[in-house]
């Protein structure tokens, strides 16, 4: 039985772990890596899977887990006393850092030394507060992921064996969905409009298998059809490509403005100016609704504004979503 058997899709990726995990088998060296992909495409699962496979060369059994949220740690010092004190130290552990672009400055440089493979010893050692603190590859297997690969400071990722996560196909997508519904069924008729409202993303896959799922349940109905899917798109406001309501704001903005710049959005939505370029432009130019005229700012594409014009066509014309 595979460690990956559980995960969808991701075939390349699993073979490049699989190989880690059979080195570390071999001679207890699982070489620090780090999972890119955007957000909701399986970097967690994926981690999670791998430390289900490495085992403490002492006791035989499976390693802890420790998941830390790189935006959380602080700094050196707090890493230092919070994590590897309480909780690393003396003890053979798997640690994975997601959203590793948000690892403290300080705490990235110390890394340099500390993920150096090339030291024959697999050990390094920092002084903290007049003690010596010993941090052995072989012991502590590092976990990194992020979606902002640019944003990993470079030296950091050279000592990184870098895996790059795929997308999915529609075919695995319904997989997933069929996952999350799970023992509920879901109507061949369904799955086209279904699929064009995922993001092309896993983890929105399962979750909208885990609604359906609710909403079946909750109408004692073992089986989807296209209508109870159009119900359930209109109750939960689901958009075609998935679109969020503050991206579709924006596009309701760009619509009606030739051109916008990056400050004025900042200014009509509220928003930050790095927070609207990743948690909303990204996606919207990924999909070709939006496109940067530099250097006279954003503006809607005709794709863009065919899709305004399908969603008020279907009744997707409520001023919570539709704000200008």
């Amino acid at each position: 039985m595979s460690a990956f058997d559980d995960i969808v899709g991701q075939e390349i990726p699993k073979s490049q772990l699989n190989f880690n995990i059979e080195s570390f088998e071999k001679n207890g060296l699982f070489l620090p890596t780090i999972l890119v992909a955007p957000k909701g495409n399986g970097k967690t699962s994926l981690a999670n899977a791998v430390g289900r496979c490495l085992k403490d060369t002492e006791t035989k059994r499976i390693k802890p887990f420790l998941a830390i949220n790189s935006s959380t740690i602080g700094n050196l010092s707090a890493f230092i006393e919070n994590i590897v004190v309480k909780k690393i130290a003396g003890r053979q552990v798997t640690l994975f850092f997601d959203e590793a672009s948000e690892l403290p400055k300080d705490l990235t440089m110390t890394l340099l030394t500390i993920l150096d493979t090339e030291n024959a010893s697999k050990k390094s050692f920092l002084s903290f507060k007049d003690t010596m603190v010993e941090f052995d590859l072989r012991k502590i297997t590092w976990l990194f992921a992020t979606s902002e690969i640019h944003k990993i400071f470079v030296p950091l990722l050279d000592r990184l064996e870098r895996i790059d996560l795929q997308d999915y196909s529609q075919s695995q997508l319904i997989q997933i969905v069929k996952r999350g519904a799970f023992p509920l069924q879901i109507s061949d008729t369904v799955f086209e409009s279904l699929t064009y409202c995922l993001r092309g993303n896993g983890r929105n896959a399962k979750k909208t298998g885990e609604k359906i799922r609710l909403f079946l349940e909750t109408k004692n109905r073992g089986l989807l059809g296209l209508s109870d899917w159009e119900q359930m798109k209109k109750q939960l406001y689901i958009m075609p490509l998935g679109l969020s309501p503050l991206e579709v704001q924006i596009l309701r903005i760009l619509k009606n403005h030739q051109h916008c710049s990056l400050t004025s959005l900042c200014a009509k939505t509220g928003m930050s100016r790095s927070s609207l370029q990743r948690d909303v432009e990204v996606y919207l130019l990924r999909r070709g609704l939006m496109e940067i005229d530099s250097p006279r700012g954003r503006k809607i594409t005709t794709r863009g504004k065919e899709l305004l014009k399908e969603m008020e066509e279907n009744g997707l014309t409520d001023e919570t979503i539709l704000v200008e």
